[in-house]
């Protein structure tokens, strides 16, 4: 699905989210709230059983917040704050700077070319910039996806993160995993008892370049691949297939209840660009999307 814009199509038994166009349109549908978000640079959708919205200014400023997270963003340059049980995240300025800290997670991540982290059980993610980034977790952190410098990090209760640079280099490690990724064409070092890749922690079942995953990147586009018993994300698979290249992210997912970017219990997703691209369903999942203008309308 081509355009500057992402097109993303998800469906399933949570939510059904359908943008598209060069001015994104998003559809969001769920027991309790139904959410219709349009504008130059896709810009605010947040929904949730009890989450409570407000949007005001040019430069959407966004207040979300429910059982498990608080949003706050603002600003040309996105600026965002998350909370939940698990996971604190900060996002600011052109260069995407992010803080993320949870039981046993402290992540800091820097640069101009967008970083993107997930970890915890309650999980909260966080995209921005020119090159989108995509990140997916749930219970069991599970798959990652990112642009121009494509940045992964994933994180458990045993991850430390640290990234930075304009080329990210990304070093998620833990006592069941040590993952190192550089350079603009991810590079990716797997090792570990049971776990590969992008993914720590109590349960993470993440395997690229696997007996049931084959993750491939090359140049600007990256392709990646995961499977797991709680969320399964499985790009050029039989029940999800998402690709990452370039300024423009165009995702397609399809499965019993997790879709496109993000599963988990209380996953939280934030993103950010030029052109808003994508979303997110789970069961309580809660989206927010931001970029140069914000045109919201909210009914539940």
């Amino acid at each position: 699905m081509p355009g500057e814009a992402s097109d993303v199509v998800t469906s399933g038994a949570a939510a059904d989210v359908v943008p598209s166009g060069d001015t994104a349109e998003v559809l969001m549908s769920r027991e309790a709230v139904d959410v219709l978000a349009s504008g130059e640079a896709l810009d605010v959708v947040t929904s949730g059983e009890t989450a409570d919205v407000v949007t005001s200014g040019e430069a959407a400023d966004v207040v979300m917040c429910g059982d498990t997270v608080d949003v706050l963003m603002s600003g040309e340059a996105v600026d965002v704050l998350t909370s939940g049980q698990a996971v604190d995240v900060v996002m600011s300025g052109e260069a995407v700077d992010v803080l993320m800290s949870g039981d046993t997670v402290d992540v800091l991540m820097s640069g101009e070319a967008v970083d993107v982290l997930t970890s915890g059980q309650a999980v909260d993610v966080v995209m921005s910039g020119e090159a989108s980034d995509v990140v997916t977790s749930g219970e069991a952190v599970e798959v990652i996806a990112s642009g121009k410098a494509v940045d992964v990090v994933t994180t458990g209760e045993a991850g430390d993160v640290l990234i930075s640079g304009a080329a990210a280099d990304v070093v998620p490690s833990g006592e069941p995993v040590d993952v190192l990724a550089s350079g603009d064409p991810v590079d990716v070092l797997m090792s570990g008892e049971a776990v590969d890749v992008l993914a720590s922690g109590e349960a993470p079942d993440v395997v690229p370049c696997g007996d049931a995953v084959e993750v491939v990147t090359s140049g600007g586009a990256v392709d990646v691949v995961a499977s797991g018993g709680a969320a399964d994300m499985v790009p050029s698979g039989d029940d999800v297939d998402v690709v990452t290249s370039g300024d423009t992210v165009d995702v397609v997912s399809s499965g019993e209840a997790i879709e496109v970017l993000a599963s988990g219990k209380g996953v939280d997703v934030v993103m950010s660009g030029e052109a808003g691209d994508v979303l997110i369903s789970g069961a309580a999942a809660d989206v927010v999307s931001s970029g140069d203008t914000a045109d919201v309308d909210t009914s539940g």
